[in-house]
Order: C-alpha cells, then structure tokens, then sequence
C-alpha cells in the first residue's frame, strides 16, 4: 500500500527556491526564444495560423522589419504594432485566425488618397473649336449655378481623351483658370492648355452641364473633378499601397475620369520596399468600408487587400458608419483611453503619428474612411491628434495595416 507523507519545513523551502531556479531558467530560455521568434516571419505565420497568437504576442507588441524606398535607397527600421487579434476572410472566401499589424509611424512617402480628376471624358474626341457648358449646381461662392464657361481648342481632342481643370476653383473664380487636355486617362502630360472664360452666351458648342455631387453625361462630379474621389476601392493610394510594381507601372485608371498621382512618375509601389519574408507572412483580407450617399448610394463595399489605413471604427474613433468598417483595434482603444470613442473635431483626440524619418515631425494620417455626407473627402487624424475631413487630392501620408494570416 502506497503511503503518504509531508515533507519537513527545511525540505518545503529547498523545494521552493529549486522551482524559482528552474522558472527564472524558463523565463530567460523563453526570452530568448521570443527573440528569435520575433524575428522569424515564418515562425510568427505559423503561430498566428494555430491560433495560438494571442498566448505568445500581446497587444502593443512590435514586429520590427526593414522598409527601403528604393529612389534614395533610404533603409527604415519599421515597427509594426500589434493592434488586434481576430478572424479575417482571405481572397478565397476562407475565415483564419489573423494578427493585425499596423505602422507605428508614418510611412515616409506622401500620397493624394485620389488624384484630381477629368472634368469630362471625351469618348469620341473633340475637334478643335470653341466649347461651352454650365454649372447646373452651386457649390461654394465661385461654382454657381446657370453660369456658363467657354474654352477654344486648338487641337483636335483623340477618342478617350480628358479635359481637365489645371487650378482648384473651389475657392477662386473659375475664370481665368485653364483646361488641360489630356489625349487619355493613362497620360501623364497635356497636349495643350485653353483659357476657361465665363460668357453669359456662347457660338461653342454645347457640352452641357456638370453638377455638384455625381456623374451627369460625359460629365464627370464637380467635387471629384476639383479634389478627387473619396472611394477606397478605386483610390490611387489603394493601388499604391497594394502593389510591387516599378515606377509608372502600380496604377491603372479605374473610370473615364481617373487621372495619375505625380508619385506614380517618381516612386515604385509600396510593397517593393519589403523583402520577401515579410510579403509572404501577409495575405490579402477582405476589407469593408463605407460608401458616401452622394455620388456612391450609401452602403458598403468590400476589398482584399495587403495593405490598406485604418477605418474610423478601427481606431476607436466616433464612426459615421458603426458596425460596418471593421471592430476596433484594442491597441487604439487602450492608447485613447475611456470607454467612449474620440470624438472628431477635437484636438488631442486620438495619439499623434510620428514621421518615421525623424520620430518626432507630428504627422496628419489618412484613414480609408470616406466622409459620406461628401463625394471628395475622406477622414483622417491631424497632427494635433484631431479627427476632421480632408480633400482625396491633400498630399498626405499613412499609417498602413496588414494581417499575419
């Protein structure tokens, strides 16, 4: 018969300083292999496919790989923060377990969200000669309704070519300001540039009219063709963010009136600055953002996406769309602080962003988050830490996410 017994006090404390020993042992093993783990993109793969993600990284953990913007060949250390753990849907419908990563700083190359656009799409050419058309809508002091403009063409207009206007007259009068002809939406450089003068009758041709808020014709929206489109799915920064192609070669027009970023000319896709290890941890995830009730109907559409900003939801930040653009991040949740989501318009909100370049430039970061009460403006969180409305075509940088899945 087995038999039972205690152990004496002197054998109890030697027992207890052994398993002390052993676990500072474990501890200092397990540090290590963190270590090695923290940069072994495989590894951490492999761990968040098992599910096992949340048990080995917290939120606010950092995954730290090397970004190179290959024009200056300028190498950063980019830190990449743990902001959620969950669920997400692949390309091919399937639901794993993923790990949300997003920059700490800022990515270091400025971007529209949306170029400007065509102001009209020439699908069957123009010949040269005088043109006319109206506003058929107010909006703002200069856009103003009935008011008729006329422009001379001094050269034929190709099929599929783009008249666009070269100064913003949202908030300066539309005469005096040019149309620069485009031969299409690809071009990058106008054949030509006639004077816009503001008639109050005219022996041009009648193009017809253009309106605020949406497509009217070969017209395009007023909005999109002053500051560009706040639709994430056909955004230029999404193009960007999504590709490895060489410069000239990441962006595709996605309409009649979509017109290139000056970066497309100068930078090479955002994912060329990873190496492979990195590119290969990372799926596209479905991603699903709001659409603005002007010129898009309102709702939501879905993306895949590598890369892509976060949503106003995302980073716990009041939504225009709640329970449409994603869960919070907890790790934005826990840096805002309180049970109540920043409010937009308040400085000091939400935590800046810092220029990965200098750590300590305050950013303004984009979000996708379209403004859905507008065509032309999307969110994002200024460099006083306050959420407010931005033109598509503002210069401007991001804070990407990506999912290990």
């Amino acid at each position: 018969m087995a038999e039972f017994g205690f152990a004496s006090d002197g054998t109890l404390k030697e027992m207890v300083e052994v398993q002390k020993v052993t676990n500072n042992i474990l501890q200092v093993m397990m540090a290590e292999q963190m270590a090695t783990i923290a940069t072994d993109l495989q590894a951490i793969k492999h761990i968040v496919q098992q599910g096992a993600a949340e048990s080995i990284f917290s939120v606010g953990d950092q995954i730290i790989d090397d970004w190179t913007e290959e024009v200056s060949q300028t190498t950063y250390s980019a830190a990449h923060n743990v902001v959620a753990f969950g669920d997400v849907e692949t390309e091919d419908g399937e639901s794993v377990p993923g790990m949300f990563l997003q920059w700490h700083y800022a990515a270091p190359i400025s971007m529209p969200f949306d170029a400007r656009e065509a102001f009209y799409y020439a699908e069957d050419g123009l010949s040269a000669g005088t043109y006319c058309f109206t506003f058929g809508s107010t909006w703002g002091s200069y856009i103003i309704s009935g008011n008729m403009y006329e422009f001379t063409l001094e050269n034929d207009v190709p099929e599929g070519g783009q008249l666009v206007f070269e100064a913003e007259i949202y908030t300066s009068a539309a005469a005096g300001t040019n149309v620069l002809v485009y031969a299409s939406s690809s071009a990058t450089s106008a054949t030509e540039s006639a004077a816009l003068s503001l008639v109050t009758e005219s022996s041009g041709t009648n193009l017809g009219s253009i309106v605020s808020n949406k497509e009217n014709g070969a017209f395009n929206s007023i909005q999109r063709a002053i500051y560009g489109s706040n639709r994430w799915s056909r955004s230029a920064l999404r193009q960007y963010l999504n590709s490895s192609a060489g410069i000239g070669e990441w962006w595709t027009p996605q309409s009649n009136f979509d017109r290139p970023p000056a970066q497309l000319s100068t930078y090479p896709g955002f994912m060329s600055g990873y190496d492979s290890a990195f590119l290969s941890a990372i799926q596209k995830v479905k991603v699903t953002t709001a659409l603005n009730t002007l010129s898009d109907g309102g709702g939501s559409e879905d993306t895949y996406d590598y890369f892509f900003p976060a949503s106003l939801e995302q980073m716990y930040i009041t939504s225009q769309s709640e329970g449409v653009e994603g869960d919070y991040f907890p790790y934005w949740k826990r840096a805002i602080g309180g049970s109540e989501t920043a409010a937009r318009g308040t400085a000091g909100a939400v935590p800046i962003t810092y220029a990965i370049e200098t750590k300590t430039t305050a950013q303004a970061v984009i979000l996708r988050s379209a403004n859905t009460a507008a065509v032309y403006s999307e969110w994002r969180v200024s460099d006083t830490g306050s959420v407010g409305a931005s033109y598509a075509s503002t210069q401007q940088k991001a804070a990407p996410v990506c999912v290990v899945c």
